[in-house]
C-alpha cells in the first residue's frame, strides 16, 4: 500500500543524516533511481521503506520487487527537507543498516583493507571499483569515516549495498588474517616498493590489498604486517595520485593478472 509519509517519520528520516541517529535507528538512506535499483537487486540489503514524490509514482513500475515495510509518497518539499541533496531526484530507500561486526565466512580470496580513509567521495568511488571488480569484502580500521553517511552512499552509486563493509578492523584482524588464515597483505605505497605492472600474484594465494589514508598512507604498524609493497609508477609528473584513481589502478590489475596469466610471484 503506498500512502502519505507520517510527519514524525519525515523527522527521524531527516535525522539520519547524522551518524547518531542512524545509529540510533539503525537505518541509512541510499537516494537516486539507479543507486536504488541495484539496492533492491542485493542479496545482503535488507531495505525498510521507499520513498517517492507523489508526482512520481509512476517511477515504481521501473524498480525490482519491494519486500520492506511501506511506501511513502513525499511532496517534493518534504523531500527537499528530508534530503541533504541540493536537488534530489524524488526517489529513496530507507534500509537497515548492516550489524556486521565480524569477518563474515567463508572469506573471499580478495579484500581491500582502508586505514583511516577521510573522504566521502573517495570511500563512494572505491565501493564503485570494488563492486565492479569483483572484490566483495571492504575491511575499514578504526578512526575511518562513517561508510553510511550521505555523501559516502551517493558517492558508491548503490554500490554499498551490494558489498560487505566491515568497520573498526584492527591490527590484530590483520594479523590474524595473515597467520591463521593464510593471507598475504599488501602494502599500497606512493613512493615505495615494487613497481606494480612487475608484480603477478602467487598461485592459490589469497590477498589483502592495504591503502592507507589521503593524507598520510599507511601506518607503520601496518605496514609491518605486509608481505610486500606494491608502487604505482611515476612517468608523469605530480605529488601523488588521487587514492580512488590508486584503488582503482591496482584492482584493475590485479583483475588482469587474475584472468589472463597463471599466478605465480616474480
Amino acid at each position: 500500500m503506498i500512502r502519505p509519509i507520517p510527519k514524525k517519520l519525515l523527522k527521524q528520516m531527516r535525522q539520519l543524516r547524522q551518524k547518531k541517529f542512524r545509529r540510533f535507528y539503525g537505518l541509512f538512506v541510499i537516494s537516486g533511481l539507479r543507486a536504488v535499483q541495484l539496492a533492491l537487486e542485493s542479496p545482503i540489503l535488507r531495505p525498510k521503506y521507499l520513498l517517492v514524490e507523489k508526482e512520481q509514482t509512476s517511477v515504481l513500475n521501473r524498480l525490482p520487487a519491494f519486500k520492506g515495510q511501506a511506501v511513502f509518497t513525499l511532496s517534493p518539499a518534504e523531500f527537499s527537507y528530508m534530503s541533504d541533496e541540493k536537488t534530489p531526484q524524488g526517489i529513496a530507500l530507507v534500509a537497515e543498516l548492516p550489524r556486521s561486526l565480524s569477518l563474515p565466512p567463508p572469506l573471499p580470496e580478495r579484500m581491500i583493507y582502508l586505514e583511516r580513509i577521510a573522504d566521502p567521495g573517495n570511500f563512494g568511488t572505491i565501493l564503485r571499483t570494488a563492486l565492479w571488480f569483483g572484490w566483495p569484502l571492504v575491511l575499514l580500521s578504526p578512526g575511518s569515516l562513517d561508510p553510511y553517511q550521505p555523501k559516502a552512499v551517493r558517492a558508491s552509486a548503490g554500490a554499498i549495498a551490494r558489498l560487505r563493509i566491515i568497520e573498526n578492523v584492527s591490527r590484530q584482524t590483520l594479523e590474524d588474517l595473515k597467520n591463521q588464515n593464510g593471507y598475504r597483505l599488501i602494502g599500497t605505497s606512493v613512493h615505495e616498493g615494487k613497481a606494480l605492472p612487475q608484480f603477478t600474484p602467487r598461485p592459490k594465494s589469497k590477498y589483502v590489498l592495504a591503502f592507507g589514508s589521503e593524507a598520510h598512507g599507511l601506518s607503520q604498524d601496518v605496514s609491518r604486517l605486509c608481505s610486500e609493497h606494491l608502487t604505482i609508477p611515476k612517468t608523469g609528473y605530480g605529488e601523488s595520485l588521487n587514492l580512488a584513481i590508486a584503488v582503482s589502478l591496482f584492482l584493475y590489475q590485479f583483475s588482469i593478472l587474475n584472468s589472463n596469466t597463471p599466478f605465480r610471484e616474480r
